[in-house]
Parts: C-alpha cells; sequence; structure tokens
C-alpha cells in the first residue's frame, strides 16, 4: 500500500488497537478518507441520519467538513459522518470507482472539531482524562485539569468514539475524547491548535 500525507507527514500508527481507521491511515489508491481529514462536496447531495437512512436536509457542493466518522458498506458504498451546523449526519461519498465525483480532500481550520496529529490540547474537565496503555485497557495515569498533550493520531474505535494517542510527560497512551457528534461542543477542551 501506498499511504497519502496531510499537510505535515505523520507516521502511520503501528499500534496494537482495536480501531477502524486513524487520521494517518489515507490509502491514496483507494481514496478513502479518514477521520480528522477534511472534505469538500463535489456535488449537491443530502445529509443522512444513518448511511443510506432517512434524509435530514440537503448540503451544497463545495461545503466543506471535517470527517467525524467513516462507514464503508460491504458492497463498497462509502458515507463519511460531518457536522452541518447543529445537526450530524453522513454524506454519501460514492464508491473506489467513483469517489472523486463525490468529495475532495482539502483543509479548513476553521472547521476543525476534533484535534488531529500535531495539534496541542488543553483539558478543562475538572476531573481529567485518564491516559491509558491501549483503548479501555490498563490506566497508565491521569491527565489533570489545565494540562496539555501532545495529540500523534486521532483514531475511531470500534464503537465510534474518537480517540486520541498521546505524548504526556514523556508518557504516550490513550485518551477517550467521546463521541465525534458532542466533541464540538464539550467543555472539556479548551485549545485544539
Amino acid at each position: 500500500n501506498t499511504w497519502a500525507d496531510i499537510g505535515d507527514e505523520f507516521a502511520i500508527s503501528k499500534k496494537d488497537v482495536s480501531q477502524k481507521r486513524s487520521y494517518s491511515d489515507i490509502n491514496d489508491s483507494e481514496g478513502l478518507m479518514s477521520l480528522g481529514t477534511f472534505v469538500k462536496l463535489s456535488q449537491d447531495i443530502n445529509l443522512r441520519q444513518t448511511p443510506g437512512g432517512e434524509k435530514i436536509k440537503p448540503v451544497l457542493k463545495d461545503s466543506v467538513y471535517q470527517v467525524l466518522g467513516v462507514q464503508v458498506n460491504p458492497n463498497g458504498r462509502r458515507y463519511y459522518k460531518v457536522k452541518d451546523g447543529e445537526d450530524v449526519g453522513f454524506v454519501y461519498s460514492g464508491s473506489k470507482k467513483d469517489y472523486q465525483k463525490w468529495a475532495t480532500q482539502v483543509w479548513n481550520e476553521d472547521k476543525k472539531v476534533i484535534a488531529i496529529p500535531g495539534d496541542t490540547v488543553k483539558v478543562k474537565r475538572k476531573k481529567g482524562f485518564a491516559l491509558f496503555k491501549q483503548p479501555g485497557g490498563e490506566k497508565i495515569t491521569t491527565v489533570s485539569k489545565n494540562r496539555k498533550f501532545v495529540v500523534q493520531d486521532t483514531i475511531e474505535d470500534n464503537d465510534g468514539r474518537v480517540v486520541y494517542f498521546v505524548k504526556y510527560r514523556n508518557k504516550e497512551g490513550y485518551i477517550t475524547a467521546g463521541n465525534p457528534e458532542t466533541l464540538s461542543a464539550t467543555r472539556n477542551w479548551k485549545e485544539l491548535h
């Protein structure tokens, strides 16, 4: 496989974790975007509650979204979970053969909802966040309120939650950030830059 770089060069996560796709896992031969990347719609399409499900509203060509989740059906149809205003849903993004007709990769700092590799995040949550050896595994330490960590990779776990692989005080581990639908509204994180 050949891997596409997003902005700066990011290493592919070699950690043995249960994950769907990480930020750095974009295979340029298949054109499938990953969690945290930005997509620009190539045509008008409907935002739906589930992949191929009930329509929420139409979204317009040239709209830009950060990918909050990725689903590929057994038939190869791709859907990206995105947030448009207060609405969170899925947009169809084609198949391996025609994905370029539906969405292209772009960059848009203003639309960032979740942290990406290289971002520094400051914790606002009173009780802090647990740092784990593996997502949901053995706890290493707690990242306390007002402490900062650097995101090394952004991962979508098997339950669709955002998980950050981080460096914190010479330790590496995983912090569960939560459901992508609520991350932009959360008061747990102060800085994403």
